[in-house]
């Protein structure tokens, strides 16, 4: 075998690391050790990881602690270079990429062979076989483990664990010679380790049993007198009930304590019982695969057999979210992992009148649980903690902190190795305990339609969801994703308490009374009192801005809207944001994006309801961001619309601020959901100006994005808005944006009458700009029904009324549209050259829209004629101008006219790409069937 193999040290009477007392190493009966505490910190860390790598950076963490010098790695190097030459480890003292590793079975390591000594022989049936195995093991103790090395805290507890496991593996060798028969010989030593430890309930069960076997029962009751005096003047405690049971036993001479084959000794020492601790799981899990996925990779492959990548998880979600059912269900299904066994504890960190619980006490029953008796459990926190990190060090466990408060909670409750996994559930982002400890952050979110369907299926059956099925759609709408709300739906269905699913359903979809349905009247399930104590809990700051969001017709936001609504400034704003976000009030969807769940909305909107004229002020704030943003927006998109008078929004609205065309098109992308939500907020709430005017901003954006029915619904509102206002220029824009739409979807004759009527109300305004430019999309309209002519008459007045008002924008909108009726005409050079005409002045104002329309039109003469090659390159700039500007509607329009040019020329592969392009943009936009669009065929337009 070669000099650097792991195994060259493996046999036995061979190389042993020794940390049972002072460190060293043995070999053939030579024995090797170093100066230095450093040095032997070194070796210590690197044998109680025998066989894994240990980092660099782990192992000057653990030897320098808080006085890392900057020269640390180089000691280090110098440092395993000289353990390997001075302790003859070469090939076993091995460097790694990433730090080091001692290649050495454990059992070569003293302090592991000797728990595996002692491991071993409690499990012997035979108390010979249990006492010579305990006595070998304890021979292995040469003094205090790891002496020398007291103050670094990591190889400090690991001493107290080894101390402590001699002490219980001490006892346990007296319990196998009493079995044995062997009291008479225990009785001084048990009374000697008494007098040094008169708090020592274990050595003194032991010494009264002792003495009791040789017939000096007098002595054994003093025995139990003198622990009871110190434990009472000392701790203020009496004995255990283990104890009172054995001295009342020998008061009444219990013939159970005679030695006999099959006697008993008292029951005070470690539990040989695995914990097995994780409280039922419900058999109705669905989904979770993500997180599911990610708590597999924290836990790392299955040959891994010392540390784990994520040694503390923290499961973060909303209330009802299934942090707990996720955590108890990875770790049943991960069980085996665990060796040691697993440790839970509810921490009841949110559970209304139940105070949180305290880690000292928790700590305390994890320690017993550990094996550890309950009288050598110290009182003092901290050196609980100490005891419990101890009794953890060398153990493979799972310990899941359930419902937990926040970090602090939760700091006591660590094991402080990379042996075990914590994972920690709390409604708390406990960023404190991520950063300190690089814990790992997974966040749980709402289920999805189809897992919710399942997790119905689950409860109810199949059979009953396909009964059922349109009350299920609307549960699951209702219950918005939430595991919890879903449980209780299925468990009031299941009951049989007279409540169908169509009534449920009836009662989850109501907004006034929605959280009726989840009522248990259990105040950890009942959904009014869960998010009613969340809301108790705020700071008023943070209570403010969540009766503000609940205003919010949508309930989701940005930033800006979240500040306009609650009248702050950005940066209070974000501040109250994230602590609504950390207590999981809101959800974070990216960045500067925020949503409300829809049954915490539910409960706002009943608070709001008692609350009516904040209410009111709010929306209007937030319909005056909306407005006023929408409004920049809509201006940069289309830089040449005419704009509307608009007064200055109230005071603390904080519009949205787009610099560029491509930020307004972004902030339409984003927005238009929650703009067509304010036209109907403003509209339901009396708000008749902000409704027209929403409605005006949004319309070139809904027309080119080809949201037809979104457009008919905001001009629909407009225009009883401007009826109600008895306004007509509100009128009039409102009928734009409807003739607009009608003309899309080829309802001609309704899009002329619209046109004429708004053109009367422009004309009796003597608003010449805005008739000039309702001229020219009624002329575009009209081109596109075919009639021609009536076109050309349009476009033409479009053009006078364009010069009278001294717009050379909105005349070369007109001649462009002059130039598209000519070309329909068959004047091609008329109207090719009307095109160009309007191509320079669109390209001199930098206005792209008007370019890319003249661009297609010249591209449609091009191929009009038979020039399908310089058609190409016009349709080209055309489309990208277009997709540039956000108009998806006639981008698709010139990849399709590009097909076929393309087809024209014979470039069939081209052509179908350009076709895929446009059919992909048609369906992605789910629009209804538009007027004009030229089928696939590879013909050229006809111009007819």
């Amino acid at each position: 075998m070669s000099q650097n193999s792991p195994e060259r040290h493996s046999g036995p009477g061979e190389l042993m690391v020794r940390i049972l007392g002072p460190i060293d190493v043995t070999e053939d009966g030579v024995t090797r050790a170093v100066a230095g505490k450093r040095r032997n910190a070194v070796l210590a860390i690197l044998a109680l990881n025998a066989g894994q790598v240990v980092s660099a950076d782990r192992l000057i963490n653990l030897v320098w602690a808080d006085h890392r010098p900057a020269t640390a790695p180089n000691t280090l190097q110098s440092t395993i270079s000289f353990l390997r030459r001075h302790l003859e480890l070469e090939g076993i003292l091995v460097a790694k990429s990433h730090g080091y590793l001692l290649a050495l079975r454990r059992d070569r390591i003293d302090a592991t062979r000797a728990e595996q000594l002692i491991r071993e022989s409690r499990l012997r049936d035979d108390p010979h076989d249990k006492a010579a195995g305990l006595a070998a093991a304890l021979e292995m103790w040469r003094g205090q483990p790891l002496s020398g090395l007291a103050g670094m805290t990591w190889l400090d507890d690991h001493a107290a664990r080894l101390d402590l496991l001699r002490r219980t593996a001490l006892q346990s060798l007296v319990d196998a010679r009493l079995a044995l028969g062997e009291h008479a010989i225990l009785v001084g030593d048990l009374e000697q380790a008494c007098v040094q430890e008169p708090l020592n309930e274990e050595l003194h069960a032991r010494l009264m049993l002792a003495l009791y076997r040789c017939g000096r029962q007098a002595d054994a009751l003093a025995a139990f007198h003198r622990l009871r005096s110190s434990l009472s003047d000392d701790l203020g405690i009496s004995p255990s009930q283990t104890v009172h049971d054995l001295h009342t036993a020998i008061l009444r001479q219990d013939r159970s304590l005679e030695l006999t084959a099959s006697s008993p000794t008292p029951d005070v020492g470690l539990s040989l019982m695995t914990p097995a601790q994780l409280p039922p799981v419900t058999a109705s899990f669905v989904g979770r695969g993500r997180e599911l996925g990610r708590l597999d990779e924290a836990l790392g492959p299955d040959d891994q057999l010392s540390t784990f990548p994520c040694p503390v998880i923290v499961v973060t979600g909303a209330a009802g979210m299934g942090k707990t059912t996720l955590a108890v269900h990875w770790g049943k299904r991960v069980v085996d992992r665990f060796p040691d066994g697993q440790l839970y504890a509810n921490l009841r960190g949110h559970e209304g009148r139940s105070p949180a619980a305290d880690p000292a006490s928790i700590l305390g029953g994890f320690i017993e649980a550990l094996g550890v008796s309950r009288s050598v459990i110290p009182d003092d926190p901290d050196a609980r903690a100490g005891l419990y990190r101890s009794a953890m060090a060398e153990k493979r466990m799972l310990v899941v902190l359930d419902n937990a408060h926040d970090t602090e909670q939760v700091v006591p409750l660590l094991p402080g190795g990379q042996q075990s996994m914590v994972l920690i559930t709390s409604r708390d982002l406990m960023l404190p305990l991520v950063i300190a400890v690089d814990a790992l952050p997974l966040a749980v979110d709402r289920l999805t339609d189809a897992e919710a369907r399942a997790l119905l299926a689950e409860r109810l059956g199949d059979q009953v969801l396909a009964a059922h099925q349109a009350a299920c759609d609307a549960i699951v709408s209702g219950c918005d994703g939430l595991p919890l709300a879903l449980a209780i739906v299925a468990a009031r269905a299941a009951a049989g308490d007279g409540s169908s699913l169509e009534s449920i359903a009836t009662q989850v979809a109501c907004g006034s009374s929605i959280l009726d349905g989840f009522a248990t009247g259990d105040e950890r399930t009942d959904l009014r009192m869960v998010v009613s104590r969340i809301y108790a809990s705020l700071p008023r700051s943070s209570a403010h801005m969540l009766r503000r969001l609940g205003s919010h017709p949508a309930g989701r936001f940005s930033l800006n809207a979240a500040a306009s609504m609650r009248g702050c400034g950005l940066a209070e704003a974000e501040r109250v944001l994230a602590d609504l976000t950390r207590r999981h009030l809101l959800i974070g969807s990216r960045p500067g994006r925020y949503e409300m769940h829809g049954l915490v909305r539910a409960y706002v909107l009943e608070l709001l309801g008692e609350r009516r004229t904040d209410h009111r002020r709010t929306t209007q704030r937030l319909l005056d961001f909306y407005l006023h943003s929408a409004f920049r927006s809509a201006l940069l998109q289309a830089s040449d619309r005419h704009p509307i008078a608009l007064p200055a929004p109230v005071k603390g609205t904080t519009p949205a601020d787009p610099k560029t065309r491509s930020e307004a098109v972004t902030w339409l992308a984003g927005e238009w959901e929650n703009l067509i939500s304010g036209v109907q907020l403003a509209h339901s709430n009396g708000f008749l100006s902000h409704t027209w005017q929403l409605s005006w901003c949004l319309t070139t954006f809904l027309d080119w994005q080809g949201k037809l029915d979104d457009l008919v619904l905001v001009s629909d509102l407009a225009l009883e808005a401007a009826d109600e206002l008895a306004d007509p220029i509100p009128r009039a824009h409102a009928l734009h944006g409807l003739a607009r739409a009608s003309a899309v979807v080829g309802e001609f004759g309704n899009a002329s009458a619209k046109f004429e009527d708004a053109l009367k109300i422009f004309a009796a305004a003597n608003d010449a700009e805005n008739e000039a430019r309702l001229y020219v999309d009624y002329a575009q309209m009209l081109c596109r029904s075919g009639d021609s002519s009536a076109a050309l008459d349009r476009a033409l007045a479009g053009r006078r009324l364009a010069r009278t008002a001294g717009s050379h924008l909105a005349e070369a909108h007109a001649q462009n549209a002059i130039g598209w009726s000519l070309l329909r005409l068959r004047n091609l050079e008329a109207g090719v050259e009307a095109c160009e005409a309007a191509l320079r002045v669109f390209r001199r104002h930098g206005l792209l829209d008007g370019e890319a329309v003249a661009l297609g039109g010249i591209g449609w003469f091009q191929l009009s004629i038979g020039r399908p090659e310089n058609a190409i390159p016009h349709l080209l700039s055309a489309g990208d101008l277009h997709r540039m500007l956000g108009n998806r509607v006639r981008e698709a329009e010139w990849l399709e006219m590009l097909g076929v040019a393309y087809t024209a020329l014979g470039e069939a592969s081209r052509a179908d790409d350009a076709f895929i392009r446009s059919a992909a943009i048609h369906d992605s936009l789910h629009d209804r069937p538009r007027a004009g669009r030229e089928e696939k065929s590879g013909e050229q337009p006809s111009l007819d």
